[in-house]
């Protein structure tokens, strides 16, 4: 049966692990700056978000209209699906502009 090692070996072994990993260990948070530069906090970005909602809004405003187009003059046939897609299109719409209001 092996000898059982004492506390203090366990102890010394223990602390010389916790040195070795310390670089490993979490930092704490740096905190934030005192002051914010004024350029910074003027910067807007609300041009370029318009511009890529509209982008997005358009896409699948094209997609759902070449759908209905399909549907009623290619396969002659508009069914409850379509409706759904028409009521997201327009749902998705307003909830896109909403924030622009």
């Amino acid at each position: 049966m092996p000898a059982t090692p004492d506390i203090s070996t366990l102890t010394e072994t223990f602390e010389r692990e916790i040195m070795m990993n310390a670089q490993y260990t979490l930092q704490p948070r740096q905190a934030f700056p005192a002051s914010i530069d004024p350029a910074w906090a003027a910067e807007d970005n609300r041009p370029n978000l318009f511009a890529i909602m509209g982008t997005f809004i358009a896409l699948s405003a094209l997609m759902v209209i070449l759908r209905i187009y399909v549907r009623v003059r290619i396969i002659k046939m508009f069914g409850p699906d379509d409706w759904v897609m028409v009521a997201a299109l327009v749902r998705n719409s307003m909830i896109q502009r909403l924030p622009t209001v």
